[in-house]
């Protein structure tokens, strides 16, 4: 607006211009990368219940998924005495930011 008004120079103006695009150009390949990261664990995730058991999901794919879904999993002391149980397992989801 200021260059078109004439108040800001061809000189400072087609520089600064070049400079934004390649930072537009950067921040919008940086968007779609981080857009196909979640599409991907989105896909992952919401497919995993139904690939879980099929015979061509092998231990190394359970393995990957298990891998991006989780960040850790932690195991809550049973204490003396006191037999395992399944619920002293918390998972740790990895989370979107």
């Amino acid at each position: 607006m200021r260059y078109e008004a004439g108040t800001y120079s061809a000189e400072n103006y087609f520089p600064s211009l070049a400079r934004m695009e390649a930072t537009e150009a950067t921040l919008k390949r940086e968007k779609r990368k981080y857009e196909a990261q979640q599409d991907a664990r989105d896909a992952a995730v919401a497919n995993l219940d139904e690939q879980w058991e099929k015979p061509s999901f092998t231990i190394e794919l359970k393995q990957a998924a298990i891998a991006e879904t989780l960040t850790a999993v932690v195991i809550k002391p049973a204490g003396k005495g006191v037999r395992f149980h399944p619920d002293q397992i918390k998972p740790i989801f990895r989370h979107s930011d």
